[in-house]
């Protein structure tokens, strides 16, 4: 499937870490394309992004959303609806906060109006999921005008019960540290350490699990 790769990583690292990201999804994107997601950091201006792409590019019939700062480094299948353990919404501050809030009046209203939903869940862990092009297109056109989250409501118009995973976001890194995975994403203070850009450049070396 098509991997959309959203640009997330601090311009100053961002060619090295996304060409070893991008090598540690082979198992999941195959020969498949590799299309760069620009974003100004607003969940508008992603969903505003990903939006130009799915209306201009030719993309396969699903699709799997990730980030250039994550890395697959153990068995992992986009394919299922993978949800939060726990709910990261009371953290959320900003333009993260009001674009949970417009998501979540816009499942209500869903609901009110019959469409059936087993629950609402928090699917904005930064892991690889995969969308069907159809309906992530449905949802972009839903979710733009009001910079909505996209994995949240997707997922829950979907109505798929999800499997819990923890958070993969490492915040700081620790010298000798080998996280277990099976995804690692890192935040910008992960950089800083240069035990991480060692550890960086050994994932694309590994052979792939899957």
């Amino acid at each position: 499937m098509d991997l959309l790769v959203i640009e997330e990583c601090p311009e100053r690292h961002r060619a090295a870490t996304q060409r070893h990201s991008i090598t540690t999804h082979r198992t999941i994107r195959g020969d498949d394309r590799v299309v760069m997601v620009r974003s100004d950091g607003t969940p508008r201006g992603l969903m505003k992004s990903l939006k130009h792409i799915v209306e201009t590019e030719e993309l396969s019939d699903t699709v799997c959303i990730t980030r250039d700062n994550t890395f697959v480094i153990g068995e992992w299948d986009p394919c299922r609806a993978w949800a939060l353990e726990l709910s990261a919404r009371k953290e959320r501050k900003g333009a993260m906060s009001d674009a949970m809030v417009a998501t979540l009046s816009e499942l209500f209203r869903q609901l009110e109006d019959g469409v059936v939903m087993k629950g609402t869940y928090d699917f904005e862990g930064k892991v690889p999921k995969a969308f069907h092009l159809p309906t992530l297109k449905k949802a972009l056109d839903i979710g733009t005008p009001k910079g909505m989250l996209l994995d949240t409501l997707y997922f829950n118009m979907v109505g798929e019960i999800p499997v819990r995973h923890s958070d993969p976001v490492e915040r700081f890194w620790m010298y000798n540290y080998n996280p277990v995975g099976p995804i690692v994403t890192l935040e910008d203070t992960c950089y800083s350490n240069n035990d991480c850009h060692i550890w960086i450049r050994k994932q694309a070396l590994i052979p792939a699990t899957a």
